[in-house]
């Protein structure tokens, strides 16, 4: 069993990732708000407003995070590898919630409960095998292995659920989610430094830019 140690940056890379990354996902969660204020179609605002829940916990979280920047003493980013997982517990079952119902709306296939459970119970044990490899009770590689299985096997359940003949904003949104949470488990094997500015910048593009596009399109375009 590999121990990767404490690891303690000094860096203004990392610190700058992390404040302008609250700072981009704090106004997406005003974006998502606004949203929802104006929006007049009922039927979607509660993707709306499972996005203000999204950014309001991401947007915690990276207030979290920064606060512990701006003691100006170093910090153990695995401490935030940790913490990290507290939010996500919460936000990525909210997410992938999210990419059904927006599924569900564009291809009028509705969203079961059971299917709902499993898709969110793959969720947890994707979570769980990255967990515990940040605590080193398994190798690194074994649990990214483990939960790419959980990973593929939900978004196949979402595929096969969902996705029945090509459309074009279907597709675009599937596939967005599939690459950007696939990145996810690319960054987790990479050193402290680098993991933790490429996962910020995939929260920022998967939690806030995804609900300032959603918002958007649901308010204007659609």
């Amino acid at each position: 069993m590999a121990d990767r140690g404490v690891y303690i940056y000094d860096t203004v890379l990392v610190d700058n990732s992390f404040i302008y990354s609250f700072y981009f996902i704090m106004f997406a969660l005003i974006v998502s708000l606004a949203a929802t204020i104006v929006s007049n179609k009922t039927n979607l605002r509660l993707i709306l407003f499972i996005e203000i829940l999204i950014t309001g916990i991401s947007a915690y979280m990276y207030y979290l995070f920064t606060n512990k920047i701006k003691t100006g003493q170093m910090i153990d980013l695995k401490s935030i590898d940790i913490l990290r997982y507290n939010g996500w517990a919460f936000s990525t079952p909210l997410m992938m919630s999210v990419l059904c119902l927006v599924l569900s709306a564009s291809t009028k296939i509705p969203l079961q409960s059971s299917t709902l459970v499993s898709i969110l119970s793959l969720d947890y044990i994707m979570l769980f095998f990255g967990y515990i490899g940040e605590l080193n009770w398994i190798d690194r590689i074994s649990s990214t292995v483990l939960g790419f299985i959980a990973f593929f096997t939900m978004f196949y359940v979402v595929f096969t659920t969902f996705i029945l003949k090509y459309d074009f904003f279907n597709y675009t949104v599937f596939f967005v989610y599939f690459i950007l949470w696939a990145i996810y488990g690319v960054a987790y094997l990479l050193d402290e430094t680098t993991k933790h500015v490429v996962t910020n910048f995939l929260d920022v593009t998967a939690k806030g830019a995804f609900a300032i596009g959603i918002s958007t399109y649901y308010t204007f375009v659609l």
